[in-house]
């Protein structure tokens, strides 16, 4: 069986059919821009995690399942309380894709966090921490003189020989 999956995100909105324990036609771009009453397919159920409340509202389609944490998915949670329904989602992939495996997913995102599940399946907890574009943000607007950097996607020096090189070594 197919399932449309839809994740919410503060920046991005990520979708794709679930199939075979697979992830298909992969397609991502910021959350402002989608339009879940044009974008959900008809024909496939939807399973979708949010973690943005005002842009679940804007969800008007009956039947779509919405993970939580109080939604029953065979992970222990092994008394982790309070969990996002991103995390959430990584914690049952990972034990999903690392049976009997202790293992840690990260996910690099507005916000940087990790789950770890244990070869048990049960999720042990995890971390969140600011994302490189807040990394940016905050040094620039909690310093005096720091600039705002650009977000650039290639390889950061080892060692920043200058102001702008050594914000992009320890963000990046």
């Amino acid at each position: 069986m197919a399932l449309f999956v839809v994740n919410i995100g503060n920046t991005r909105v990520q979708t794709g059919i679930w199939r075979e324990g697979r992830i298909e036609d992969f397609r991502q771009q910021l959350r402002d821009d989608f339009e879940p009453d044009a974008q959900l397919p008809s024909e496939l159920p939807v399973a979708a995690a949010c973690v943005v409340p005002a842009a679940r509202s804007r969800f008007t389609r009956d039947g779509i399942f919405w993970l939580h944490s109080g939604v029953a998915t065979g992970l222990d949670l092994g008394g982790v309380s309070g969990i996002g329904a991103d995390r959430l989602a990584n914690a049952i992939a990972l034990r999903d894709a690392c049976p009997d495996r202790n293992a840690l997913c990260l996910d690099c995102g507005t916000a940087i966090t990790w789950e770890a599940v244990d070869a048990n399946g049960r999720l042990r907890g995890g971390a969140i921490a600011p994302g490189r574009r807040l990394m940016r943000r905050a040094l620039h607007e909690y310093t005096a003189q720091l600039p705002l950097l650009e977000m650039d996607n290639s390889e950061p020096p080892e060692i920043g020989a200058d102001t702008a090189t050594a914000i992009r070594c320890g963000v990046d």
